[in-house]
């Protein structure tokens, strides 16, 4: 859809990046995108093309924000304008996707999704962070609690999803598996908790790996009592064969 939007910007000789200078055209276009493509979820919510157009809307809203923040005074009435877009849209999605992953834990395209959403709003943060002039403090504070609150969503959401599934393959398996016991040996770390974890345990693969990628990309924001990051690694060695050298790698990193 946004392919053939600027083939006609093209052919028309509009000037696409104006449009982001342009914060009203912006928020009409996303505005339009972000009904298309929630309409394309609700239908689908493995459609990975309507996930990643959703990435794409928040790059367009971060970069039109940016730019008026840049503008200080003169672009303050438009930088809160397209904050408020910017937080609903993380806050509306994170909520989206959280019902996904309980619906669901094993569709990859919501996983990936939520990992660009986050590393996203993280980076935006870190862009205006110095821009912001005295007057944007409370603008910048609402958009760092927004990060906060949503990593802690995330957080909250892969662990509950852990722990049921590891709790489940507990009661279903005595002991520990072949799989599990190298990984105990391997990434020496004690209390892994990996009693009943087998190759292929349904619902532990794709919330341990955001949840690793959280600990990992997201220092000084990810609650205290998180999963430690090897634990992290032991059950992903576990449970995804097919990658069980880049996990060992990634322990030694």
């Amino acid at each position: 859809r946004r392919w053939v939007m600027a083939q006609q910007d093209a052919i028309e000789g509009v000037d696409t990046e104006k449009r982001v200078s342009d914060y009203e055209a912006v928020l009409e276009l996303d505005a339009l995108e972000d009904t298309f493509t929630q309409a394309k979820i609700q239908d689908n919510f493995s459609n990975y093309s309507a996930w990643h157009s959703r990435t794409v809307i928040f790059q367009k809203l971060a970069q039109a924000y940016t730019l008026a923040v840049t503008k200080g005074a003169d672009g303050s009435e438009a930088a809160m304008t397209i904050l408020d877009r910017i937080l609903g849209m993380v806050e509306g999605d994170v909520e989206l996707a959280v019902k996904v992953f309980f619906c669901d834990a094993e569709d990859q395209s919501t996983w990936l999704y939520m990992n660009t959403l986050l590393q996203a709003v993280r980076d935006l943060v870190v862009t205006v962070a110095p821009l912001s002039g005295e007057d944007d403090g409370e603008q910048l504070e609402c958009l760092n609690e927004a990060y906060v609150a949503a990593i802690g969503h995330i957080v909250d959401c892969c662990t509950t999803l852990i722990k049921d599934a590891t709790a489940t393959a507990v009661a279903s398996n005595a002991g520990l598996s072949d799989a599990a016991r190298e990984a105990s040996s391997l990434f020496t770390f004690q209390e892994l908790k990996l009693e009943g974890l087998r190759e292929g345990t349904n619902g532990v693969k794709w919330p341990s790996w955001l949840l690793y990628t959280v600990v990992r990309d997201h220092t000084g924001v990810v609650p205290p009592s998180t999963m430690d990051v090897r634990q992290l690694l032991a059950s992903l060695y576990v449970v995804d064969p097919q990658r069980r050298g880049y996990y060992l790698s990634l322990i030694h990193i």
